[in-house]
Formats: C-alpha cells, sequence, structure tokens
C-alpha cells in the first residue's frame, strides 16, 4: 500500500482530480455563506458541542435508554464490538429471512466495516442507491468524501463510466446521467428482500433513527424491502427529540450548504411493508477513544464533511490519498485511532495545521490539538522518547517573547545569526545531518536574516 506522501504526490499530477475539487469547493464557499446568513453562528455551534459531549459524557446510559425505546417500538438491538461481528450480524439476518439481494442506502459506517464484499462473498448482492455511492462502486473505488463520493470524478468521467459500465449514450450532462442511474436503481428497491443503512443520530428519548438525505434514496431502502438493517456507530446518540433541531440546522449547513436537506426520515416503528427492523451499535474502536481523554472529543463528530471542504490539504491530495474510508483532517484523526496501520498512522502529519478545520466544525472539535497530541504519540512511539512537545514549545515561545522585549537583546541576536550565516554559509544544511531533525529540513530552507533593524532597513529603501 502506497504512503500518504505518495498518493498525494500522483493526485497533485492529476489534472481532472484538481478540476473536480476546485470546481466543488468554489460552490461550497458559496452556498455555505448563503444558508449561514442571519444565524448567530457561533452560539449555535456551542450549543450543539454541549449536545455532542453530553451525549459522551453519559453514553452508556443513553445507548441503553435507546435500546429500551427502540425495542418497545417492535424493533431489535444488536450489539457488535468489532467490524467482524458486525458483519456476521447482518449476514445471520439476511439469511434467516432468506434474504439474497440487499439495497443500500448511503453508509460511512458500513463502508467502514467492508460489509459489501463481504456479503458478495457469501452470495449476497448488495446494490448502493446513492448517486454518488453508485458511481464509486461501478468504477470499484472507495468513496473519496463523507458526503459527496464521487466528488473527485468530473462530469465527462463520469459520463465515460455510464457509457462503459450501462450503455448509456456518450457525453451525457448531469441531468440525463441522473436519469439513467434513477432509471436503473428504481426497480432494485422493489426487488431487494432488505435495506441496509446507516444513520446521522439515534434519539434515546423515544428509539428514533435519524436519516436525513437529498435524493430519496435512503426513504425507499428504509420503507419498501421487508427487512431493514441500520449499522450505526455507538457515538451517534443523542439525548432528546429537541436536541435533533440544533442539530440539524448545523448539519445541512456544514456538509453541502442547504439549509435543510430534502428528506429527514424519523423512523421508530415498523411500517406496513417494512416488518421488521434491526439496529445493530457498532463499537469497533470507538469506546478506546471514549476513554480516552485526549481524543474523546473527535467522537463528537456528526460526519457533515465540512472540515474537509476547507482544508487546503484534502483539497489538494484528495480522499484516496489517504489510505482510509475516513479522510480528509477529521479522517486523520480517526484512522489512526480505529485502524493500526502504519499508514494510518502517518496521517496526523498530513495538516498544516492551519486551523480552519477547527474554525468550521459545526460541533468545535478541536483538530489541530488533536493533530499535535497524536504526532506526540507517533514520535514517542517510534524514538521510545516521552516527548512533552507541548513544554518545548511553551519554552521557546517564551524566550521568543522575552528576546523581542529587549531591542538591545533582539538587534544583538539578529546580527550575530546574519554574521554566522555570512561566515558560515553552509550552516543551514547541518540540520539535514541530524536524524531527528533530516525529515523536517528535508523539505525546508534556512531563512535568510539581515543584520539591520526593519527601521533601518526601511530607512536606506526610501533613500
Amino acid at each position: 500500500m502506497m504512503s500518504f506522501q505518495e498518493n498525494s504526490q500522483r493526485a497533485l499530477n492529476n489534472p481532472n482530480l484538481q478540476a473536480a475539487h476546485q470546481r466543488a469547493t468554489a460552490h461550497y464557499f458559496k452556498a455555505r455563506e448563503r444558508s449561514t446568513q442571519g444565524l448567530d453562528l457561533e452560539t449555535l455551534r456551542e450549543d450543539c458541542r454541549k449536545i455532542r459531549q453530553d451525549s459522551l459524557d453519559h453514553l452508556d446510559r443513553y445507548l441503553l435508554q435507546f435500546e429500551e425505546a427502540f425495542q418497545k417500538g417492535g424493533g431489535i438491538v444488536l450489539w457488535a464490538q468489532d467490524a467482524e461481528q458486525a458483519r456476521e450480524l447482518v449476514l445471520q439476518i439476511c439469511r434467516e429471512h432468506g434474504v439474497r439481494k440487499v439495497v443500500k442506502g448511503k453508509s460511512m459506517v458500513t463502508e467502514e466495516i467492508e460489509l459489501n464484499a463481504f456479503l458478495e462473498k457469501n452470495g449476497i448482492g448488495a446494490m448502493e442507491t446513492d448517486l454518488g455511492e453508485y458511481i464509486v462502486q461501478l468504477a470499484g473505488e472507495k468513496p473519496s468524501h463523507l458526503t459527496a463520493p464521487a466528488i473527485h470524478k468530473t462530469r465527462e468521467q463520469i459520463a465515460t463510466l455510464f457509457h462503459e459500465k450501462l450503455g448509456a449514450p456518450p457525453g451525457l450532462n448531469p441531468e440525463q446521467l441522473v436519469e439513467v442511474a434513477r432509471v436503473r436503481l428504481r426497480d432494485q428497491f422493489f426487488k431487494a428482500e432488505a435495506g441496509i443503512t446507516g444513520a446521522n443520530f439515534l434519539i434515546a428519548e423515544t428509539g428514533a433513527l435519524i436519516l436525513v438525505e437529498n435524493e430519496g434514496n435512503i426513504g425507499m431502502s428504509t420503507t419498501t424491502p421487508p427487512i431493514h438493517i441500520a449499522v450505526v456507530g455507538m457515538e451517534k446518540v443523542i439525548p432528546r427529540t429537541q436536541d435533533l433541531a440544533l442539530l440539524l440546522r448545523v448539519l445541512a449547513r456544514s456538509a453541502t450548504g442547504q439549509k435543510m436537506t430534502s428528506y429527514v426520515s424519523l423512523i421508530q416503528h415498523a411500517s406496513e411493508h417494512c416488518v421488521k427492523r434491526f439496529v445493530i451499535l457498532l463499537d469497533n474502536g470507538r469506546s478506546q477513544m471514549l476513554a480516552d481523554p485526549k481524543m474523546q472529543a473527535a467522537l463528537r463528530c456528526i460526519h457533515c464533511g465540512a472540515c474537509l471542504n476547507v482544508c487546503p490539504i484534502y483539497q489538494r491530495a484528495g480522499g484516496h490519498s489517504y489510505n482510509s474510508i475516513y479522510p480528509g483532517p477529521i479522517g486523520a484523526i480517526w484512522s489512526p485511532l480505529l485502524f493500526d496501520t502504519p499508514e494510518a498512522q502517518e496521517l496526523p502529519f498530513a495538516s498544516s495545521l492551519c486551523g480552519a478545520c477547527a474554525e468550521v466544525c459545526p460541533v468545535k472539535i478541536p483538530m489541530p490539538h488533536l493533530f499535535l497530541e497524536l504526532r506526540r504519540r507517533w514520535a514517542q512511539k517510534r524514538t521510545g522518547l516521552n516527548l512533552h512537545l507541548e513544554n518545548v514549545e511553551k519554552t521557546i515561545f517564551s524566550s521568543w517573547a522575552f528576546l523581542a522585549k529587549s531591542p538591545f537583546l533582539y538587534r544583538a541576536a539578529l546580527e550575530t545569526v546574519a554574521t554566522a550565516q555570512k561566515w558560515f554559509p553552509w550552516s543551514g544544511s547541518i540540520l539535514k545531518r541530524f536524524p531527528i531533525l533530516s525529515r523536517w529540513a528535508e523539505k525546508r530552507g534556512m531563512p535568510q536574516f539581515s543584520s539591520p533593524s526593519f527601521t533601518e532597513w526601511w530607512k536606506k529603501r526610501e533613500l
């Protein structure tokens, strides 16, 4: 498997990917700005942070409350410790009810546990019905974004894919491509014996599943087949129905720049057509994140994808560079905590620490701080040293502050460094000879210091 650096280098040399991301990003910024006008966004974000943190602080109680309420409505709640157990539970339900074909609503959790390949291996066909997911399934790829799975593809590439895979006429426009997909997928809802989805939220108070969408395919997947299976991360539970109103206000605005998605489904009971509903609550490393006080905040995530849309690294590297189903800033935090692979462990370094992700996050996850903590742990694991980088940073900045407050010391330091660079021009390359600093210095050049002060330099410039 290629590293993030290798993948991102290929992405930078891919003009189609760069064009697709540039187009999508420009649209997102305009849409988000329009949708948030007139809102006290900071107050709303703080309220949502409190809701999600309260959910995590009392997660055990809320999960049991949800289980009781959901089962009172006729549903069945199952618990999965890891991906393998979750897959086996889905397979068991399918076999007990004679399911040979399923339709799937968009679900990052089922991607996380690699459910599609597992079902196919066991003779059960699984068809994605979200347009973006359907596109990447046809292409034999993984989603590259949390909410826009095919964001890495241009219209022209999708038209070519539909021509090759579905026999559609070449060169179709977006409206025509949607119509081709609609005709192909609609019949599948009525042929499927089960629908599989995730859930955006679980309400502990009422036992309701909340699913938001724009295409209507999730509504079809949860009501048309006789069996509905929802595979949901255990962190998705929220306490009360009134909390949902606030979270929905930030979810659509953060994800797509809409004030509200086209459809919001609240599912509690079996329906006339869907006679059985199952919820599989997945742990798969989440309880370890919950028990980690420095990483717990990452579980607040509502998977809106806003941090991906503003991240300069993701915009250029693309989702597939991360080698994980969770890309972008939040993926660079979740992936090393959920997946113990060398590629995942290096993802926290795929950030410029600009802080844009934290500024836009609707639940105020302090992502740059989490990056630094994961980097510290990675360095400690690699070197065996307990590196308290926050103390090192405090010492550096305290020293700089002391120096900057004294004009005499500041000028003396500048003149000393400038003189050293003049007489020893090769001194900057020494950094590359130190094992710990070599990788950092490899891509960076030593700045040239000037001995005159800025004021003196400016006066000479005016003359």
